[in-house]
């Protein structure tokens, strides 16, 4: 028989394996996404509206103030409102089927309408509905894009009381199929390789009554049930029609998982030995997680989520921390554990933060807790199992010694009697001696104020004040003109046949435009209690305090013949353009709404437009017109 291998060595062996193991892994996603990539990833050219109300349909959606959407999709935070985002898909061709898929199944609610010349083509669809409603019966929500001889307008309506991701990719329907199909054999075999630790502890559990092998396999089956679910794979396969169950799997795994985690970490790590103070710490947290456990179904998803996903967190530093304070103590099999345990910890936290919208991943947080899940469960079970063979290879050797020793003693029939009760006596101190080191080896086995407000006040594009600074300013001066009984003057400033550049030129001279545009309004608004905010897209607000309509009249002339006979320089060439306006002037009184100066100016604005465009339209309040006439 071959010498056993020192332990030492067979922890190196098992880092090269799995670090080898974990790069085929890492190549087979990357060849996948590689060799059969999406016709279209949308990343830009996305906008974007939060509907607080959670009413408007597709005709009022059209109506509203679109923002351009600066990051991409994939990453919309925590939010109770609907998300709308419309985005155009280019001319394809139509002698080939095109998939749109949207890659995180986790939405409640996901309405898609595709808009073209010929037709207009809904879907709704979410995992707050059956799965068998799905336009495909995919884990991954995919939907048949209508054929058209032109552009097509996409728009998303999405509802959910969890995390909001929108990764959009436009496939043909050939290199679909091949992906989906490879990547789910990379699935196939992921979740039977942790299928099968899992059974594999469990054997190792009922054959030798530790309680260590039981928790890690519940742990190891909890965190392939999350994952799985993370992935969609649940609700298509285990429970396609039971919504409720749907509804709170989530944080129901989670906090399974992390509960399993802490009583493994305690029972392994032998911390009630270590330190009293760190186990009930551990203890406590436990009873946290099993609290959220039971909680979980009957605790609003909206509520719960938040605290869960900041639980995780703390949980997980938690468990790195003390792995690597017993790592220093040199207890046994701490090194160990923190070596395996260091990816899934650094994975998990990463994975919350980035559902916080705190942070962003360079690629999809499920692969990296895939990849983190592997070299943790074959680190550690392979280490486990590894030295379970040890011990069973030291009681071997033990037993081949004694069984040599009675056949030695047979050849000595004078010394029998003598020779068997110290060969007996012999053995069962052998044998006890040794089943107390393999009781004692299974034992110590399983033992991140100035600066984002100015973010918030400052216009990211132009540098002048937003829409959200243009509120509150907007409020506080109509109170100063209640107040004080001074005139005040509103104007609204709208490019004219901004969309001809953008579509002409491109969004990039389209935004060199409107930084034009606000250079010149702020060269006008010299006082300095006039200020100049983007009030959206190609649209600006001047406020003018203690300005009677003579006054703001003259500024706008001034501003319009300016912009009307100076180009824009941009990339595209130099490109002229002329504003359209609108004034409402007024002095506040106690019976004047606040939003009514503003409602008057948009109205001027459109007047404008409709009157011939390059021009100022001027309305006039009961007090503001005593004030022009006199």
């Amino acid at each position: 028989m071959l010498p056993a291998i020192p332990f030492k060595q067979l922890r190196i062996i098992l880092i090269i394996l799995t670090f080898v193991f974990c790069l085929l892994w890492v190549y087979q996603v990357g060849r996948i996404n590689h060799q059969t990539p999406p016709f279209l990833q949308v990343e830009n050219g996305v906008s974007i509206y939060r509907d607080k109300s959670n009413t408007l349909d597709l005709s009022q959606i059209k109506q509203q103030q679109w923002q351009t959407l600066t990051q991409s999709p994939e990453s919309l935070g925590l939010s109770n409102d609907s998300i709308w985002l419309k985005f155009d898909i280019p001319a394809l061709d139509n002698n080939q089927n095109w998939l749109m898929e949207l890659e995180f199944p986790l939405l409640d609610h996901l309405d898609v309408w595709f808009e073209n010349e010929q037709s207009l083509k809904h879907y709704r669809t979410g995992d707050a509905l059956p799965f068998s409603e799905r336009p495909r019966l995919d884990e991954r929500f995919v939907f048949p894009v209508p054929t058209a001889s032109g552009m097509t307008k996409v728009y998303l309506k999405i509802q959910s009381k969890g995390a909001l991701r929108a990764p959009i990719s436009l496939w043909r329907e050939t290199d679909y199929v091949t992906y989906s199909s490879e990547h789910n054999l990379l699935m196939g075999l992921f979740f039977g390789f942790v299928t099968a630790m899992v059974i594999s502890n469990l054997f190792f559990f009922f054959t030798t009554g530790s309680a260590d092998f039981f928790i890690y396999s519940a742990f190891t089956f909890c965190l392939s049930l999350l994952l799985a679910t993370i992935n969609g794979l649940t609700f298509k396969y285990l429970w396609p029609n039971s919504l409720w169950l749907q509804s709170f799997s989530m944080p129901l795994l989670a906090s399974a998982t992390c509960y399993f985690a802490i009583q493994f970490t305690d029972q392994l790590l032998d911390i009630k030995q270590h330190n009293q103070g760190l186990h009930k710490l551990m203890k406590w947290l436990s009873w946290a997680f099993l609290l959220s456990l039971i909680s979980s179904p009957i605790t609003p998803l909206q509520i719960h989520l938040p605290f869960l996903l900041y639980g995780l967190s703390l949980c997980l530093l938690l468990l790195f921390v003390i792995s690597i304070y017993f790592s220093l103590k040199k207890v046994r099999l701490a090194r160990t554990y923190t070596l395996a345990w260091s990816p899934l910890f650094v994975v998990g936290l990463a994975s919350c933060l980035e559902s916080l919208n705190l942070i962003g991943l360079p690629i999809h947080a499920h692969y990296l807790l895939m990849l983190a899940t592997m070299v943790e469960t074959t680190l550690f079970a392979l280490v486990l199992a590894l030295d379970y063979s040890e011990q069973r290879y030291k009681f071997i050797e033990t037993y081949k010694q004694n069984l040599q020793q009675e056949r030695e003693l047979r050849l000595a029939q004078e010394q029998f009697n003598q020779a068997q009760q110290q060969a007996q006596e012999e053995l069962e101190y052998n044998v006890g001696e040794r089943t107390l080191e393999l009781e004692i080896a299974l034992r110590e086995l399983s033992e991140k104020n100035q600066e984002l407000e100015k973010i918030n006040t400052i216009d990211a594009l132009t540098g002048v004040k937003n829409r959200r600074h243009f509120d509150k300013k907007y409020i506080a001066e109509v109170r100063r003109s209640r107040r004080e009984q001074t005139p005040l003057s509103i104007a609204m400033i709208d490019i004219d046949h901004f969309k001809r550049i953008n579509d002409t030129h491109g969004h990039l001279v389209g935004d060199e435009c409107i930084r034009f545009i606000a250079r010149q309004i702020l060269q006008i608004a010299k006082r300095p209690s006039d200020e100049v905010f983007r009030y959206g897209g190609e649209e600006f607000a001047l406020l003018l305090p203690n300005t009677d309509q003579d006054g703001a009249y003259t500024l706008l002339e001034q501003l319009m013949t300016e912009i009307r006979y100076t180009p824009a320089h941009t990339p595209a060439g130099d490109i002229s353009m002329t504003v359209s306006c609108g004034i409402a002037t007024a002095i506040i009184n106690m019976d004047t709404i606040e939003e009514h100066l503003l409602q008057q100016a948009d109205k001027m604005l459109y007047q404008a437009k409709n009157n011939g465009r390059d021009r100022i339209e001027c309305s006039l309040s009961a007090d503001s017109q005593e004030i022009h006439k006199s």
